[in-house]
């Protein structure tokens, strides 16, 4: 995953830096420093990241076929429950 890509993923799922920060568990500096492509992204940052996309898009398709477009964006909020 290429810098771009992880912003693209960020903006998409509607966090900010320092939200993403706190759902990873990394500094701030480093999500700015995978972003600007200044430090290569670790396997396990990927792979929740990747997660988080899957749910979101999870989430859509659920409310495509349910027809409930309160559920279209979900806000992907508070995943401690998950581990994460």
């Amino acid at each position: 995953m290429q810098g771009k890509d992880f912003s693209s993923i960020r903006k998409n799922i509607r966090k900010t830096q320092k939200q993403m920060s706190e759902i990873l568990g990394v500094s701030l500096k480093a999500i700015q420093s995978f972003e600007q492509g200044w430090r290569k992204i670790p396997a396990h940052v990927e792979r929740q990241t990747l997660f988080l996309l899957a749910m979101k898009m999870g989430s859509r398709e659920q409310a495509s076929l349910l027809g409930d477009s309160a559920l279209f964006a979900p806000d992907v909020g508070d995943l401690s429950s998950l581990g994460i």
